[in-house]
């Protein structure tokens, strides 16, 4: 991007998503097989698992961990090879390879190192930081030359400036909806969105797994065999039932092992103890301990972090260099080499505007209550998805607006999936008949978003009506809304005698 030849020091860049792709595959197939062998066990032993056994088949295949592992690649992966790539060609030029800096660019990729393994050897996760790095640097500054010319310089400006106007246009549109927005106004409003959208939901939660922590898991396992007393075994296994850590026997390595010890459970993570507290304390504030159990069992607190902000900075970095690299390549085949950087340069602004314009019409607002019946009636989406979201937020009964039946039918994804959101506010019986109904629409993200309010009207009937349904679904990320909404509806693991 900043030299004479357009793809020059391009190719490191790709060998570090190449290199984290691999990575990667290797990360989630080993958890996807730890996760098939945890949900057998549960099988075994009577409990409801999720995912469920249509899903855990395909656990053990290499497709969901290669599909999965683009997720790290897209985020970390992207993340670590932009950073040192876009570092390679500052430290050629125009720092002319000062050695004093080259260390301390060193000191910074040491301290990362050791960050992600804080808590002990993070094996995968550190090699992302070992490998990928030292790659992209040497692989980078053997493609550049060490003297520029002027014009190099006029080139660079010209590369740099959509990304930077870009990036202001899209900072403008950044809050705590952003990516909401961007999937219900940029990928669920055309075909090509839509496959993307179906994608991501598909794969995400193979990778997910990876680097939860022990709490964010929806399942856990655990081994109560340590605690002598027997009632004290009963009341702490049925503490335990509630937040999912389920008891089993024969697991070799359980989250949780507790054990009884001069008035105290002890409570140990791979033979480490971990917690220790008496009974009457521990059952006082069940979810505070077991919070600061899964805290301090937790090697990828850094590692999720890193993967948040590479998927929020260095994915659309990533893109504009491989996209602009190879505008310029084909531009420059018909152009001179001033003339092709700014026909790159104009073509991946023309993109990011038209990836950016329809996130600018995600901020339609309805100001008032008494707005919201002309609001529920108007001919756009957006502006009757809005109407919704105040619905919910001020915590009305949408049973008050009947022109919401025609919601339930309505074309547009987003507006079906916020129509959910909404019911779940209602407590009228016939909302509760709407909600019910959007268990079987053609769109998971809506049939998700009705198992989340069907959890949150808190109708013990639903708890039935989700059971029949809940080992046939065949989407785990809406198995898992299922399943929290069993949860939130008071239902509680039980294992077979």
């Amino acid at each position: 991007m900043t030299s004479s030849r357009p793809h020059s020091g391009l190719t490191g860049l790709l060998i570090g998503l190449i290199t984290a792709q691999a990575l990667a595959t290797v990360q989630v197939y080993i958890s996807n097989q730890e996760l098939s062998s945890t949900m057998h066990i549960l099988a075994s032993a009577g409990y409801l698992t999720v995912p469920n056994e249509r899903i855990a088949e395909g656990l053990t295949t290499f497709g969901p961990a290669f599909w999965g592992g683009l997720f790290f690649t897209l985020s970390i992966g992207a993340g670590l090879s932009v950073i040192t790539f876009i570092c390679a060609h500052t430290w050629n030029y125009p720092l002319k390879r000062n050695k004093a800096l080259l260390i301390a660019g060193m000191v910074v990729w040491l301290a990362g190192l050791a960050a992600v393994n804080r808590r002990g050897l993070n094996l995968l996760p550190g090699a992302y930081f070992l490998l990928i790095p030292p790659l992209v640097f040497i692989s980078t500054l053997k493609r550049l030359p060490r003297e520029h010319s002027t014009r190099h310089w006029f080139v660079k400006v010209i590369s740099v400036l959509p990304l930077i106007i870009l990036a202001a246009l899209w900072l403008s549109e950044f809050d705590s909806r952003i990516f909401l927005k961007v999937r219900d106004h940029l990928l669920l409003t055309n075909p090509v969105g839509e496959k993307i959208n179906t994608f991501y939901y598909r794969y995400t939660l193979y990778p997910a797994e990876v680097f939860k922590s022990p709490g964010q898991k929806t399942l856990k396992t655990s081994d109560l065999s340590g605690v002598q007393d027997k009632n004290a075994r009963r009341r702490v296994e049925q503490t335990l039932l509630r937040y999912d850590y389920l008891p089993v026997s024969g697991d070799a390595a359980p989250v949780l092992k507790a054990e009884s010890m001069d008035g105290l459970l002890i409570f140990k993570n791979r033979n480490r103890i971990i917690l220790k507290v008496s009974e009457k304390t521990f059952q006082a504030e069940p979810g505070k301990f077991l919070g600061q159990f899964s805290k301090q069992t937790d090697k990828q607190a850094f590692f999720r972090r890193a993967v948040f902000y590479s998927l929020l900075l260095g994915l659309p970095l990533t893109l504009y260099v491989i996209s602009f690299a190879l505008l310029r390549l084909a531009a420059g085949l018909m152009l001179t080499e001033i003339s092709g950087a700014m026909a790159a340069a104009v073509l991946c602004l023309a993109a990011g505007l038209a990836l950016w314009i329809p996130i600018t019409r995600a901020d339609v607002t309805v100001p008032e209550t008494r707005d919201i019946p002309q609001a529920l009636t108007s001919e756009r989406w957006p502006e009757r998805t809005a109407a919704l979201r105040l619905i919910t937020e001020k915590n009305l009964d949408i049973h008050n607006y009947p022109f919401y039946k025609t919601i339930l039918k309505s074309p547009h994804v987003p507006e079906r999936y916020h129509l959910a959101k909404t019911l779940s506010v209602s407590r009228h019986p016939e909302t509760y008949e709407d909600l019910l109904s959007l268990l079987d629409d053609s769109s998971f993200n809506v049939v998700y978003m009705a198992y989340h309010g069907l959890g949150l009207r808190r109708d013990r009937r639903t708890v039935a009506v989700i059971l029949s349904k809940i080992k046939t679904i065949e989407n785990w990320y809406v198995q898992d809304y299922a399943y929290y909404a069993l949860k939130n509806l008071g239902w509680t693991q039980r294992r077979s005698k």
